[in-house]
């Protein structure tokens, strides 16, 4: 389904809605219906920032500023370019550069009682995706009494061609959009492309959504919202996304709850060692004809480079099938840098933020998808991978350039999740589970030691599989995935453009969305997901609700989210988690320079 149609389909329900005066400018917004035919507010494509273009390009956000008059907010921005997915065809890239645009969707701006505010921050790697309606529609959030705000921000250091010959599903594409690079678009190097030093210091996408978060904090109030009640979520790189907003000084006072989904600044492929990032910078620009060093000639001659000078990253960035999972990251910004996102490792800098955090029970399905559906198929893959399992492991696991002895971490891991096995078809659960861990869980675990103070912190494991799960989709197998990544988006967001909803929804999957809906949204408004004992969800009688009790370093029990099944639990991941606590894959000084060898 390409993009046009696409609002086509989105158009129903719509009418032109009343004007907002906010600090920044008079808005002319739409009617729109919720799930549940709940009337609401949508103000679409509001600029929150100067397009980062010519002698903006590689540098911070620069606020929008003010404009005279009423401005039309019925159209959403462009997303920020990147690599076409939602095409059933093998198109080009899409977007622009000037994409630097939020929407608002409130219950009513004219009343004058103040709703919680939640912010989304959408996923992709940090190098795809958008907040748009066509994958984040506000259908189902809207039924509550919040307000919604979703925004565009520039995003990864390449583009990826997709190949859809294998005609798999635009959800499937969206979430590796990230992981299969083959193509390179100059126009979305700033984003995360870094040398480490105050020439280019990175994190320009961070940035953005710290504008982002401030322009709600000045506005939001004319919109309904109640600007000392917001709570950031996001999923995936979105997830990590909230993780270093809950720590960077730049968007300290900006809101007042997280909920990480599936990412946290924890995660391997949130974060380099120090100089990776630089490295692989100069690497490109050497490629293309620019200055490696100094820096600030590096930076100049990148800004107009054309595209397809840029399409042998494909081979001098990647190690293995593909891997790294995510080649340009955030980074530690270096002393001097005067608007700097992040100045320390994740890990020493504690959160004290209430905060949910989670992630779901194979988190990972779309690892061995990919396998499948390689060029090379599973076979190969695994045979790959068990026969050379000391060095393909450093390199897929992400420990190679921060782990003292990599040798010894391939053996312990190799160990705890096979055994004396092979690595064949009939350990996939066990491969499932190491990829799961490593890139998911352990690092929600971590999330919840590092949490410091008397702010509660609740950790859940979502497990709940529905007919909608991606993981059927993915694959182009009919073997088991279980409960994927983004997974559990399905029950906050309708996303259509990435679901296919044709046979509508069961009723496990409506009470699931109810108790998503309703634990998300309490969390946002009381700081707390089960503030009561009973809900009353509106198509089932008034429903008796699991408590769900805080999480600390000490007490790693967590909500397991499974229709009919919802517990407190500390098992069957317990054991997994105390693994990884106790491996020794990451430097404790991320300073130390990284291995010569990427």
């Amino acid at each position: 389904m390409n993009y046009q149609l696409f609002l086509c389909i989105l158009v129903p329900s719509i009418a032109a809605a009343q004007q907002v005066s906010s600090p920044q400018g008079t808005l002319k917004g739409l009617f729109k219906k919720s799930e549940w035919g709940r009337q609401f507010e949508a103000y679409l494509g509001i600029p929150y920032a100067k397009p980062p273009v010519e002698e903006l390009r590689f540098k911070s956000p620069v606020p929008f500023g003010k404009w005279e008059g009423v401005r039309s907010a019925v159209k959403e921005g462009p997303v920020c370019l990147q690599e076409s997915v939602w095409n059933s065809e093998n198109s080009d890239e899409m977007g622009e550069e000037d994409c630097l645009y939020l929407n608002v969707y409130t219950p009513s701006s004219a009343k004058p009682k103040k709703y919680p505010v939640m912010v989304f921050i959408h996923g992709g790697g940090f190098e795809g995706g958008t907040g748009n309606q066509m994958l984040y529609e506000p259908d189902y959030l809207l039924d509550r009494d919040i307000v919604l705000v979703t925004m565009n921000y520039r995003i990864g250091a390449l583009g990826k061609t997709i190949d859809n010959r294998l005609g798999l599903s635009p959800l499937y594409l969206y979430l590796f959009s990230m992981v299969k690079p083959y193509r390179i678009q100059s126009k979305s190097l700033e984003r995360f492309a870094s040398t480490e030093d105050v020439e280019l210091p990175g994190n320009f996408g961070l940035k953005d959504q710290s504008l982002a978060l401030k322009w709600v904090k000045e506005n939001i109030a004319a919109f309904g919202g109640n600007p000392d009640s917001v709570t950031i979520f996001g999923q995936s790189a979105g997830g990590a996304s909230v993780h270093y907003h809950m720590i960077s000084p730049l968007s300290q006072g900006l809101f007042q709850r997280g909920i990480p989904i599936s990412g946290t600044a924890h995660c391997p492929w949130a974060i380099s060692a120090p100089g990776v990032i630089a490295k692989r910078t100069r690497k490109l620009a050497s490629l293309v004809g620019c200055p490696a060093e100094p820096s600030a000639l590096l930076v100049e001659c990148m800004r107009h480079i054309p595209a397809y000078l840029l399409i042998t990253l494909k081979t001098e960035c990647l190690e293995w099938h593909m891997d790294p999972v995510i080649v340009f990251t955030p980074v530690i910004e270096p002393d001097g840098v005067k608007d700097a996102f992040l100045k320390a490792d994740p890990h020493t800098t504690p959160t004290k933020l209430p905060a949910m955090v989670g992630f779901t029970s194979e988190d990972s399905a779309f690892r061995i998808a990919m396998f499948m559906s390689g060029p090379k198929g599973l076979q190969y893959y695994l045979d790959d991978l068990n026969d050379n399992f000391d060095d393909l492991a450093p390199i897929s696991l992400l420990y190679g350039q921060t782990a003292a002895n990599p040798d010894q971490i391939s053996t312990e891991i190799r160990k705890f999740y096979f055994g004396d096995k092979n690595i064949t078809k009939q350990v996939l659960p066990d491969l499932l589970n190491m990829y799961t861990d490593c890139y998911f869980s352990q690092c929600s675990f971590s999330f919840v030691r590092h949490h410091k103070g008397p702010a509660p912190v609740y950790l859940y494991l979502f497990a709940h599989r529905s007919e909608y799960s991606s993981s059927f989709k993915q694959s182009n197998s009919t073997e088991y995935m279980g409960v994927n990544h983004g997974d559990d988006l399905n029950y906050l967001f309708p996303m259509r453009a990435a679901v296919d909803r044709t046979k509508g929804l069961s009723v496990a999957d409506k009470n699931m969305r109810e108790e998503m809906l309703t634990l998300y949204t309490n969390f946002a408004t009381y700081g707390n997901p089960t503030p009561q004992q009973t809900e009353n969800y509106r198509d089932r009688p008034k429903t008796k609700v699991v408590k769900w009790t805080p999480s600390s370093a000490n007490n790693m029990e967590y909500y397991h989210i499974e229709g009919g099944k919802t517990k407190m639990d500390k098992k069957p991941i317990d054991k997994r988690a105390q693994f990884w606590k106790g491996l020794q894959w990451r430097l404790s000084d991320l300073k130390k320079k990284p291995r010569d060898e990427l």
